[in-house]
């Protein structure tokens, strides 16, 4: 059922600012990729984990969506990585990454070659690891929101941290995304009130 507290949301001028909390200690991990039909996600074995407020969350799995979900001042990347995480008591946080066509991204190759091209196919990659670290602007300022997951059923209080700067993908990728899944970005959703924060990592 959905809210009011819907993601994804149009990111603006129109911030607060906040102090940074945001610590991403990621780890190499078996390479498992599914294709769910909807999107390719990438499964994660525990040790990767995000901490903010003092709580620790533990990175579960990540996907793309094309275009991006998300867009800043009404424009949308070309598309967009999350990120999921869970605590322990199942609170979810989303880290979103923009990923726009430029130069091949390398790391991400790895995980296109081996992407199952039928629907609920899942690949182990047998001796290929993969750290999400990889697919990580050097620049961490985000915005951060309380949304909702952007597909079914679209469950509300989920802590959104959605990284300002880009990652570069090439448009062979974006296209090889395209030719297996079809636009699977889900509308914006009205902010309703919310407020929105922008936080600048420390220089």
């Amino acid at each position: 059922m959905e809210g009011i507290q819907q993601s994804p949301i149009d990111l603006t001028s129109n911030t607060l600012p906040a102090r940074h909390d945001l610590a991403l200690q990621y780890i190499p991990a078996p390479l498992e990729v599914v294709n769910n039909g909807y999107t390719a996600q990438v499964n994660v074995a525990p040790g990767s984990v995000l901490m903010t407020g003092g709580v620790q969350y533990a990175l579960q799995q990540f996907h793309f969506h094309r275009q991006s979900e998300h867009t800043v001042n009404g424009k949308p990347a070309d598309m967009e990585l999350h990120l999921l995480h869970l605590d322990s008591a199942g609170n979810i946080a989303v880290v979103g990454v923009f990923l726009t066509a430029g130069r091949q991204h390398e790391a991400l190759q790895s995980v296109w070659v081996n992407l199952p091209p039928q629907k609920n196919e899942n690949r182990l990659v047998e001796g290929v690891e993969f750290n999400a670290a990889s697919l990580l602007p050097a620049d961490l300022n985000y915005y951060s929101y309380v949304g909702s997951l952007t597909t079914p059923p679209y469950t509300e209080g989920v802590r959104w941290f959605v990284l300002s700067a880009p990652v570069e993908v090439s448009k062979e990728q974006v296209a090889r995304f395209g030719s297996l899944f079809s636009m699977n970005a889900r509308p914006i959703q009205p902010l309703n009130g919310r407020e929105v924060h922008f936080s600048r990592a420390a220089e």
